[in-house]
């Protein structure tokens, strides 16, 4: 039976040298019973470290860990009931993919006649019937992956933690992993949590994510929360796209803050105008796909095409509107609309009901 997961003002410090290195401050987070979360941050966030916390690799410094309303917090790893899911898959090079996924039914001991039938049904789940007597070795990344995946769903874990797994294979095969992988989940009804810096990984495969940031959560929703209602400007930077401009506000209302932008006013109706006040320093932060382009003489902003890709459904271009100061804007393929070159000069809209500004 699945379970949740509770995190208590959850804190680790480590030593270095004669100071305490703070890797994750305070964090609180409920996981539901069979929901998939993300655990998403740059290098550093402390997302691989609350993993460890939660698995009973680490202790945590302050802080409880709750599974299913049980106090974890000072039982050893193997008490607890979780699968874990490393980024080597940590198979076993001499034995087979048969025992390989056994390994854990044998030390549970389960019955011996039970074990092939469990073998077979998780092999087959996972699209590696046929395999069974082959070794790690001769098998490709993404059979590996599936080994390592059947290795732990087969003990039905109560919770599920990832770390990274996919990191080690190519494009194309760690979308066809995730797509796998979420249909595990779904199917068996794990509670699972991933830990990725791939926002891609995340939002494609998480209920939630947690937006994590130097030991602090900076965020907690779903997908399209995060990437329609960010926080903050970290959140907003950090999911999907978006031109980071500074500015400084003039005035704000109730629904919206008139703000001075590279010596434009600009009004803004999204973001954390509500915290807002006159004479503030503030961060405004606009998806590329918000940002219009046109003729330079009747724009908000003007500017020069630095550079311009070709990316596949559109275009995308890099528009220099002060020394330093690059705006990113998405355009229409050559015969489906105006293309610019570059060096042209280039006038820049952006929508205000997709513009948001957050204090600094």
């Amino acid at each position: 039976m699945s379970l949740g997961i509770s995190l208590h003002q959850l804190s680790k410090r480590f030593a270095r040298g004669k100071e305490a290195v703070s890797a994750v401050d305070g964090i609180s987070l409920d996981v539901e019973a069979k929901e998939m979360v993300a655990f998403l941050g740059p290098s550093g966030s402390g997302k691989t470290t609350i993993l460890r916390i939660i698995a009973g690799f680490e202790r945590p410094t302050e802080g409880r860990v709750l599974i299913g309303g049980q106090d974890v917090t000072d039982l050893e790893a193997n008490a607890r009931g979780i699968g874990f899911i490393f980024q080597n898959y940590a198979l076993f090079p001499h034995m087979t993919v048969f025992d390989n996924v056994a390994y854990g039914l044998r030390a549970k001991r389960v019955p011996a006649g039970e074990i092939p039938r469990k073998v077979a049904e998780i092999l087959e789940m996972v699209g590696l019937k046929g395999v069974e007597k082959r070794f790690p070795n001769q098998l490709s990344g993404g059979e590996q992956q599936r080994v390592a995946l059947a290795r732990v769903f087969v003990l039905d874990p109560r919770v599920l933690l990832m770390d990274e797994p996919l990191a080690n294979l190519d494009a194309s095969l760690r979308t066809r992993m995730l797509a796998e992988i979420r249909r595990l989940q779904r199917h068996l009804g794990t509670t699972c949590i991933y830990v990725t810096h791939d926002q891609k990984e995340a939002l494609t495969l998480a209920d939630r994510v947690a937006v994590l940031n130097r030991g602090r959560l900076e965020q907690v929703g779903t997908p399209l929360e995060l990437y329609e209602a960010p926080q903050n400007l970290f959140v907003a930077d950090f999911i999907g796209q978006a031109n980071l401009l500074r500015g400084v506000v003039k005035a704000v209302s109730a629904d919206s803050a008139e703000i001075s932008v590279c010596g434009r006013s600009l009004r803004v109706r999204r973001g954390r105008i509500e915290t807002l006040k006159s004479g503030d320093a503030a961060g405004i932060a606009v998806r590329p796909s918000a940002v219009s382009l046109g003729a330079a003489r009747e724009a908000f902003l003007q500017g020069r095409v630095e550079s311009r890709i070709f990316a596949g459904d559109r275009m995308e271009y890099e528009i220099e509107v002060e020394e330093g100061v690059l705006v990113r804007a998405y355009g229409a393929l050559p015969g489906r609309g105006f293309v610019f070159s570059e060096g042209d000069p280039v006038g820049i809209h952006f929508d205000p009901g997709e513009t948001m500004a957050f204090p600094l």
